[in-house]
């Protein structure tokens, strides 16, 4: 079961999160960084594209990073933005997070062959879901039809309300 936000409501809640500024994935600003994902989904949305953002957590993603394409750069909104444009060749994958650096791009991501997944949702989800069942790792999946977010953990979807209930997930999960 999921529970998606639409464009509209995800712009009204992020208007209250702080501005996005230096990202450091240290465990007092784990919150900067929740934050700062959250915007820059927000700035994906807002510009009617999809992505796939993977964040490594405690099991290495080794096993995809090397068939993407090697970034190692700080999260930040031109960089997410240069990636995910249209035209960009690194736009086509997904992205892989660790800590505060975004170190692949276009990465193929293995697609969950389970057959309860709600055939509304499309080969992002269907990846997203995929690499959550192999590996610790936890997804926010951006459909580039809807414009809705969701948040994929252990190959299943999670809930949330609003912004801060999504943040509260990326946060706790980050964590960890």
């Amino acid at each position: 079961m999921s529970t998606h936000i639409d464009k509209d409501q995800f712009e009204y809640y992020l208007s209250s999160l702080d501005e996005l500024g230096e990202i450091l994935i240290e465990a007092d600003q784990i919150e900067s960084v929740s934050s700062g994902i959250l915007r820059l989904t927000l700035g994906t949305i807002m510009a009617s594209k999809g992505a796939i953002f993977v964040f490594e957590r405690n099991n290495s993603l080794d096993f995809i990073k090397e068939d993407g394409d090697k970034i190692n750069a700080e999260v930040s909104l031109p960089i997410i933005e240069s990636i995910f444009h249209k035209n960009s060749p690194l736009h086509d994958g997904a992205v892989i997070v660790v800590g505060n650096l975004i170190v692949s791009s276009r990465v193929t991501l293995p697609v969950s062959k389970s057959k309860v997944i709600n055939k509304s949702y499309g080969l992002r989800h269907k990846a997203a879901i995929g690499i959550s069942e192999q590996s610790d790792a936890v997804c926010i999946v951006i459909s580039e039809e809807k414009g809705k977010i969701s948040y994929i953990k252990n190959g299943d979807f999670y809930e949330f309300k609003d912004d801060k209930s999504l943040k509260h997930l990326l946060l706790e999960d980050l964590s960890e």
